[in-house]
């Protein structure tokens, strides 16, 4: 068994906007609604990431525009998991597409527009 360093998970997580107001999906694991997002695999870049899980979880096309946070989750109130995580949050610009479920999730809405 290789010595050394344990690695890291990178949790990525994605606000698209528009008229109707944020982008919400309802996970099937646990029926709440969240920013897309998920896992980065393994030679992904973050924002790659970002794009990958909006389209995969919500069918909707966009384009990330900006890192807009950075954390440890560890050092936030959040339940202890058995990884140690930092959670990446995006800006993304919507650029088409339409809503679909996927296997992960069973509503794509927008939520909380003027």
């Amino acid at each position: 068994m290789e010595q050394g360093y344990a690695t890291l998970r990178s949790d990525i997580r994605s606000a698209v906007f528009d008229g109707d107001g944020v982008l919400l999906v309802k996970e099937r694991s646990d029926r709440l609604w969240t920013l897309p997002g998920g896992w980065a695999d393994v030679g992904d870049s973050p924002s790659f990431a970002a794009v990958r899980e909006v389209k995969e979880e919500s069918g909707y096309g966009v384009a990330a525009k900006k890192l807009a946070a950075a954390y440890n989750r560890d050092k936030h109130d959040h339940p202890k998991i058995q990884y140690h995580v930092y959670k990446f949050f995006f800006l993304c610009e919507l650029r088409g597409g339409a809503a679909a479920e996927s296997v992960e999730t069973s509503g794509v809405d927008f939520f909380g527009g003027g």
